[in-house]
């Protein structure tokens, strides 16, 4: 075969290169700025089920301090359900996954373990309590 290819002048066929596996989507670190009378979040869009590091960072110094809630919503709803939530009380139609207050001026780092499905990250002034809304949804892979 090679003596053929040779003498048409023919290329083997290249033989197909090694795929990495996809990394994996686990160990991610979350994070969630407090800056300017609100917040913001950088991090994955996509993460795998397990432990995650979130980090939380108070820059803003308006209120005496700030939370961050993750929650999972039930089925039918969805993050414009979030965004249109008016109210400092946790919605009856979301499960709470993690609650956590930061002071102003501090940073703070935890775990949270995500299941499977979508988790929402939603923000708050503490006080007065106001409900900032929604800043992230993060899908959970398995």
């Amino acid at each position: 075969l090679s003596l053929i290819l040779l003498l048409t002048g023919c290329q083997p066929p290249a033989k197909p290169a090694a795929t990495q596996p996809p990394a994996p989507l686990t160990d991610a670190t979350l994070s969630v700025l407090f800056a300017k009378d609100g917040c913001e979040y950088s991090g994955p869009k996509q993460v795998g089920s397990g432990l995650h590091t979130l980090k939380v960072a108070n820059q803003d110094k308006a209120h005496n301090g700030y939370a961050i809630a993750l929650l999972a919503l039930k089925e039918g709803k969805t993050i414009e359900d979030l965004k249109a939530w008016n109210s400092t009380d946790q919605p009856s139609w979301s499960e709470l996954v993690t609650y956590r207050e930061i002071k102003a001026g501090e940073t703070v780092t935890y775990e949270a373990r995500l299941n499977q499905g979508q988790v929402f990250i939603v923000c708050f002034s503490r006080p007065p309590e106001i409900y900032l809304g929604p800043v992230a949804a993060i899908e959970v892979q398995p």
